[in-house]
């Protein structure tokens, strides 16, 4: 949505993207991947938000731990694993606020 929103594309690297040691205990129980449940599940979340390189917040500053998991591109919208296989991505899961 935030790509939408501006109309630009993002690539997201996977292997950046926090999942909590409940979501992994979870899924192992219920035989699926942690991370395809993360990225696009509803019950286990995180905030996201873009931000400028320029800014230079760091998260020890904030006293919150911030994580970049990616980056805003001009078009293209891909999630890349840590072999760096490149997947595209879609919209799939809980759609929040979804009207």
């Amino acid at each position: 949505r935030i790509c939408d929103e501006s109309n630009v594309g993002a690539k997201i690297n996977l292997d950046k993207v926090p999942v909590s040691d409940a979501m992994k205990n979870a899924a192992e129980i219920m035989g699926l991947d942690p991370m395809h449940l993360a990225v696009s599940g509803g019950e286990d979340y995180e905030l996201l938000f873009t931000a400028s390189e320029k800014l230079g917040v760091g998260s020890s500053e904030l006293g919150i731990n911030i994580t970049c998991i990616g980056e805003i591109m001009e078009k293209d919208r891909i999630a890349v694993d840590k072999t760096g296989k490149k997947f595209p991505m879609k919209a799939e899961g809980y759609q929040h606020f979804e009207i």
